[in-house]
């Protein structure tokens, strides 16, 4: 009836059937790399083939992230993934998100017994998750994020010891009340020990500052070059204004709204609008996507860093600002992207020689940055590591809830 109001004006015809949809589902979204399937949206065609496992998930509903969220449902040795749901803080979505679950307890007579959620208390799915639990009078597990991104590639590649997991993404609530997302850990799928993390950076603003990417910019310089710097030096700080700046020194003096971020996804961010790429971002993830696109410079040259506890970026960022009046974007975007991968090869390789485990887990959504993931697989296949990634089972959070599922499944098992 929409389509009929809507598009009479501009279309002859209108094509359509009058068959209830039962159970709708979005295109699923995918790409190869190298040979092999990369799922970035999982939803028609894929959903609900199981994710088969070596352990019993038999009862466990995992109800995944507030983004691109799914939710899973244990039967026998299987996790059902539902298809890909959405945005949760939009309610039409939320809607469809508690109406799918009622769908699959439905057709596969499935009842629950233990519900896990993500630790994020404000998460819509979280919130849905407690009423769960009071409603149903069972058991709730909350999962640390990062930790549920380390076993849903864990499960899908049929991993059950301990692993190097290197979870890089945007944002994801830390057990120390910040906001993770360049995390290194030592994980296994009941536990995980936090070895070294990106630095953090206030985000001016909150949420506010993934929308406008210059002012993370303004942040990472801040801290790094200090109160001197002349940040009108920069086109992107010009375009913005002085009142503006001041009102973000005036923030992060004063740690006014100014969350401490981890966030990988966020340093590219920064790099992205202090190259001038995305000084404002239209869609989730918009200024790493245009920074990694204009990449087609075949380089090994990677920028200093300091791969400690924790990993610092200042050097980083003093090179590309020298780099930028005298090198093409293509040439510093391809450049700061190996630095990652160096990062990822360098802290890798100090976890090793401590712990000897010489597995790896690379996802989150970071690493569906393709450029990125070539390179860090290319460095650490020549170091002799043996490295895993998703494939069919999405790296972003819509792979979330299998890892959910399967770290409650352990701690069930340790409680039993």
């Amino acid at each position: 009836v929409i389509a009929e109001n809507e598009l009479t004006r501009v279309a002859d015809s209108i094509v359509s059937y009058n068959r209830e949809i039962l159970n709708r589902a979005d295109d699923s979204v995918v790409r190869f790399m190298g040979n092999r399937i990369s799922v970035i949206r999982r939803s028609r065609g894929f959903v609900p083939r199981p994710v088969d496992l070596s352990f019993n998930v038999e009862g466990i509903i995992a109800l995944g992230a507030e983004q691109k969220n799914s939710f899973c449902i244990g039967k026998g040795r299987q996790a059902i993934l539902s298809q890909y749901i959405g945005d949760l803080k939009n309610r039409p979505t939320f809607d469809f998100f508690t109406e799918s679950i009622e769908r699959f307890k439905k057709l596969f007579r499935f009842k629950p017994s233990l519900i896990a959620c993500d630790l994020h208390p404000g998460y819509l799915s979280s919130q849905y998750a407690e009423n769960l639990e009071d409603e149903l009078g069972i058991p709730l597990i909350r999962v640390q994020h990062h930790h549920a991104h380390i076993a849903s590639c864990m499960a899908e590649n049929g991993v059950d010891e301990e692993v190097i997991g290197i979870s890089l993404d945007g944002t994801g609530l830390g057990t120390d009340g910040n906001i993770w997302g360049g995390e290194f850990l030592i994980a296994d799928l009941h536990n995980f020990r936090r070895y070294t993390h990106f630095d953090y950076i206030p985000l001016p603003g909150g949420d506010r500052a993934t929308e406008e990417p210059w002012r993370i910019a303004f942040s990472c310089l801040y801290k790094y070059l200090g109160k001197d710097f002349d940040f009108e030096s920069l086109p992107v700080f010009r375009s913005i204004g002085k009142e503006k700046l001041s009102s973000m020194r005036e923030m992060l003096d004063n740690n006014i709204n100014t969350p401490l971020s981890s966030g990988a996804g966020r340093l590219f961010d920064a790099v992205s609008a202090i190259t001038g790429l995305c000084v404002f971002s239209t869609f989730d993830s918009e200024a790493p996507m245009r920074l990694e696109s204009v990449i087609k410079e075949d380089t090994d040259d990677f920028y200093s860093y300091s791969a400690g506890k924790p990993v610092l970026f200042a050097d980083t960022l003093k090179e590309i600002l020298r780099d930028i009046p005298e090198k093409p974007v293509s040439f510093i975007s391809a450049k700061f992207h190996n630095t990652i991968a160096r990062v990822i090869l360098d802290v890798a390789g100090q976890i090793r020689s401590e712990t000897s485990i010489n597995k790896i887990i690379l996802s989150g959504g970071v690493f569906q940055n393709k450029y990125l993931l070539k390179r860090s697989l290319y460095l650490l296949g020549s170091d002799k590591f043996e490295t895993f990634t998703n494939h069919y089972v999405p790296a972003n959070d819509g792979g979330i809830s299998l890892g959910q599922l399967v770290i409650a499944t352990k701690i069930r098992e340790t409680c039993a």
